[in-house]
């Protein structure tokens, strides 16, 4: 829903811009986004069958493939999102790596007792925006923490939208040596759905609300930027993620 707030869900979100916690890793063409809600009193097994698949995964991925799982921690607590890459939709076609290093005895048996854990799920393909990918050379990645804002656009206005991260924000986020990722749903969900990721490593980075106002010239101009957003926007949610290294696979020299 959209913020209460005096400024748009987008601008109150840039106010509390972390420092950079995005290595450069290059831009995939495409993601897989896999939404999962699991039961509260299921998680404990939740988490050790993710541990067991993230296992085979090490076992078997190529140098250029990785899994992310992330946690929500403000939010939806119960709800865990894993991405992967594409290089095309025909990747698809073929098999996840793990299938070469388990039976199918096996993954037969994560699936039931998956079932068993998972309330609801979601799959969707984004595609990441590399012109609108801002990163930041030599910063940990995964970053700890991930501010994640999910933007509906309104109908026919996300050239406006683009346009306005391109002209208006991407270049105050390079001003403040800040990071940020944007995706658009392709398929799985609403094509006006746009994906914001901005990473940091600490609570206390989020408590300096100036840094993004005073970059682009004070309040009198973030306010333009606010009466700008409010006319693309249709409606906002917004979390906080944490990386679950545990759960995750990312190769040692990530190739992608």
């Amino acid at each position: 829903m959209k913020s209460g707030s005096c400024y748009s869900t987008i601008v109150a979100v840039l106010l509390a811009f972390a420092v950079p916690a995005f290595s450069q890793q290059s831009t995939p063409a495409l993601v897989n986004i896999s939404r999962v809600q699991v039961r509260s009193d299921r998680i404990p097994e939740f988490l050790e069958l993710g541990r067991q698949r993230a296992e085979a995964v090490k076992k078997s991925a190529p140098a250029d493939w990785f899994v992310i799982v992330y946690r929500t921690v403000i939010g939806n607590t119960n709800e865990f999102l894993a991405i992967s890459p594409m290089n095309k939709f025909a990747d698809r076609d073929g098999q996840p790596p793990y299938y070469s290093t388990t039976t199918p005895e096996q993954r037969a048996t994560w699936n039931a007792r998956g079932s068993q854990y998972v309330e609801r799920s979601l799959n969707t393909i984004e595609r990441p925006l590399s012109d609108l990918t801002v990163t930041v050379s030599g910063a940990k990645f995964p970053s700890t923490f991930v501010r994640y804002s999910r933007i509906r656009v309104r109908p026919g206005m996300e050239d406006q939208f683009i346009n306005t991260l391109k002209t208006d924000i991407i270049p105050v986020i390079k001003k403040i040596n800040g990071s940020m990722r944007v995706r658009q749903t392709a398929l799985g969900g609403n094509i006006n759905d746009f994906t914001l990721t901005m990473p940091f490593e600490k609570w206390a980075e989020l408590d300096d609300t100036t840094i993004f106002q005073n970059a682009i010239g004070g309040e009198q101009a973030l306010r333009k930027l606010h009466e700008k957003m409010s006319q693309i926007e249709a409606g906002t949610e917004r979390y906080v993620l944490r990386y679950m290294p545990d759960l995750s696979y990312i190769p040692a020299t990530p190739g992608r």
